[in-house]
């Protein structure tokens, strides 16, 4: 009587530890699965606001501006006429971008109208490389130096029609030409800007 009364309690502990480790398996396969909605569900909200938030970001750091710049180049004098002129957007990091190109008239006046958008900041300069008494080698004219001159914000319009002009005025190329160089060319002194170029007369 007494074996089978603790043969009796012996299975009643088998089967009640059985129970309750399932029960714990269950709750824990429960919690665990809760916990992977939870952060599925936090995944999903995170993508949904990155998704919401990136044109927004992309909109207040997107920065557009138009301008209009006008003035007149002389050599010695003269009209440096039918000479290369180029505007360029300042990139700290990377390689300067080309917007415009084209040249001065008859005279030497050239009129340079331009609209973009860049992210950040908008930091056109103007470029012109100078051939003014350089003299001619083996069918080549080179520079002997370059023009540099910033647009000032002032005449960056913040839209994509310029509503103001930046008059340069007249500059002789044979003179002290103004170099106004950005970021670490400005820090050496320009001796990291290219301005050594070679045309074909």
């Amino acid at each position: 009587m007494t074996w089978n009364f603790e043969k009796s309690t012996y299975s009643m502990c088998q089967n009640l530890n059985k129970h309750v480790s399932n029960t714990f398996s269950r709750i824990f396969l429960r919690v665990s699965s809760l916990q992977r909605k939870k952060k599925t569900n936090d995944m999903i909200k995170q993508l949904l606001l990155i998704t919401l938030l990136t044109p927004i970001s992309v909109a207040l750091l997107t920065d557009q501006g138009s301008f209009f710049v006008r003035g007149i180049l002389t050599c010695n004098g003269n009209a440096y006429s039918k000479m290369p002129i180029e505007t360029f957007e300042k990139n700290y990091i990377f390689k300067d971008d080309l917007l415009t190109t084209t040249t001065t008239n008859d005279d030497g006046s050239f009129y340079i109208k331009y609209s973009g958008k860049d992210l950040v900041f908008f930091n056109p300069y103007i470029y012109v490389p100078n051939y003014c008494l350089s003299e001619t080698y083996n069918g080549l004219k080179c520079t002997t130096g370059a023009m540099m001159i910033q647009i000032p914000r002032e005449y960056i319009s913040a839209s994509l029609a310029p509503d103001s002009e930046f008059v340069v005025g007249e500059i002789d190329m044979a003179k002290d030409v103004p170099f106004e160089a950005q970021g670490l060319a400005r820090i050496f002194g320009g001796a990291l800007v290219n301005t050594h170029d070679c045309m074909a007369v």
